[in-house]
């Protein structure tokens, strides 16, 4: 299976550790290499890389797009599942992060077909 990994953009009102220090994706770091010896999987770092996911899944043509979240975030991330859902709406859409833990419910949405709340 091809995944798609997405850390979305940080939105501009937002003021968060990568103000003062950039890190990497460390989570989806670990997801990527838990899969990757099974799938075909790359990360697309919206914090980072240029472009949009649109583009994005139309280069990659995954099978499942996977979205990690923050608190400051849930409304991109599901404004990427919806954007996923309008390339390709057989692409499985994945959210998972702090965000999902802490409030799953608020992923309660048509276009997010999976939620790990772990």
């Amino acid at each position: 299976m091809k995944i798609l990994l997405v850390r979305p953009p940080r939105i501009k009102q937002a003021i968060t550790l990568s103000d003062f220090m950039f890190s990497e994706p460390l989570g989806l770091e670990m997801i990527y290499g838990a899969l990757k010896d099974d799938h075909e999987v790359e990360i697309f770092d919206m914090m980072v890389e240029t472009g949009s996911l649109t583009k994005k899944i139309n280069e990659y043509n995954p099978s499942l797009v996977g979205i990690t979240s923050l608190c400051i975030d849930v409304t991109k991330v599901l404004e990427l599942c919806t954007e996923t859902k309008e390339v390709d709406i057989s692409i499985i859409t994945v959210v998972g992060g702090t965000q999902t833990y802490l409030n799953p419910e608020g992923f309660y949405k048509a276009n997010v077909d999976y939620i790990l709340a772990l």
